[in-house]
């Protein structure tokens, strides 16, 4: 059966914290990428971040912020054998990461997965997946932060 995400109860599409320790652009490819290393739900993760140059200029480490928080897909989509069914996000390298988990809800190519601390959105990049609630899938792509909707708070290192 397929949930439309805003259905799910339990689920509210939400703004996460997080709080900004390092942040790096990559310079050398453009202007506006880079990433970020920043806390959130007790963990540290980097986030790779899409921003305009002033955006990229009102960032600075002590920063905390709620921005969306989500991630791209790439690579293939896989199902979890029963024995190995425990939610999880795994830093592979920089911004790149492994997700496991039952998917709770589905909305289009979107999907949102049961996490430790409560969902995690995911873009499965695909464009018509079949129906996957109640599933376990693991798969890799790159952990995304946007531009800030609300600053919380601001400590200049």
């Amino acid at each position: 059966m397929s949930h439309d995400l805003h259905e799910l109860a339990g689920y509210t599409p939400k703004r996460e914290a997080l709080l900004l320790h390092e942040l790096v652009r990559w310079d050398e490819y453009n202007d506006y990428e880079g990433h970020c290393l920043a806390s959130w739900h007790g963990r540290q993760d980097c986030f790779y971040l899409q921003l305009q140059p002033d955006e990229w200029d009102a960032l600075h480490p002590g920063l905390c912020w709620h921005a969306p928080v989500f991630l791209q897909r790439y690579g293939r989509l896989q199902h979890c054998p029963a024995g190995e069914r425990v939610p999880a996000l795994i830093r592979l390298d920089g911004v790149n990461y492994r997700v496991q988990g039952e998917v709770l809800a589905q909305d289009g190519e979107n999907i949102v997965l049961a996490m430790p601390w409560g969902h995690l959105q995911v873009d499965l990049n695909l464009r018509e997946p079949a129906a996957m609630c109640g599933q376990w899938l693991r798969l890799e792509g790159v952990l995304q932060a946007q531009w800030p909707d609300e600053i919380c708070s601001s400590v200049k290192g």
